[in-house]
């Protein structure tokens, strides 16, 4: 899930907390931008992985509650590639 975002130096980065599936008690948490989720979107798109979830859109933000659509939004598409065998287990995703 996406735990938190954090503005820095200019650019909002999304703290994301990975779970594993085998042993749940085994977490880790890496940081991404809006554009590193787009990039995995292209890639999957790309390299012949159909029927992508719906990406959010890019845009400008003038509020925490345009933020917390684009963070709620980014987790639904993590989740929905996280809840498909074929994107789960591609180089991508791992």
């Amino acid at each position: 899930n996406i735990a938190r975002r954090d503005l820095v130096d200019g650019v909002m980065k999304y703290a994301i907390r990975i779970t594993k599936l085998y042993d749940k008690t085994k977490q880790a948490s890496i940081q991404k931008r809006y554009n590193e989720f787009l990039q995995l979107n292209t890639d999957l798109a790309q390299n012949g992985f159909l029927h992508l979830p719906v990406f959010p859109p890019k845009s400008f933000f003038a509020n925490d509650d345009d933020l917390n659509k684009r963070q709620a939004a980014l987790e639904t598409y993590l989740k929905a590639l996280i809840d498909r065998k074929d994107t789960r287990n591609s180089k991508w995703i791992q």
